[in-house]
């Protein structure tokens, strides 16, 4: 990427690091955009900017795995209740073929 590439030129200079943690933040690699901007800190202590772009990247990061999370949990239930179906359904035609064989034994 761009910002790589800056990084490669000048390691030195903090705004590459700046620029990389938002492209990768961007493309959702969020330790890797918080490690870019760690090291921008490191390079540019001065600057606040830096804790509000990582604590901005953890947040996103921690949305993302809450809402991933509750769909792995909505999936699962789903997931659970078909089985249970399913198994309500094989009962149902078991019992079904029981009574039907005892009607039939007793003559019905």
């Amino acid at each position: 990427t761009d910002a790589r590439k800056c990084v490669s030129i000048n390691s030195a200079w903090p705004k590459a690091y700046f620029r990389l943690g938002q492209a990768l933040r961007g493309l959702q690699r969020w330790e890797e955009a918080i490690d870019a901007f760690k090291e921008g800190r490191f390079r540019d202590p001065a600057n606040k900017d830096w804790q509000k772009e990582i604590e901005k990247t953890q947040e996103e990061w921690d949305k993302l795995e809450a809402i991933l999370s509750e769909q792995r949990k909505s999936k699962r239930e789903a997931d659970m209740t078909a089985e249970l179906n399913e198994a309500t359904y094989v009962a149902e035609r078991e019992a079904m073929s029981v009574v039907a064989q005892q009607a039939l034994a007793a003559g019905k």
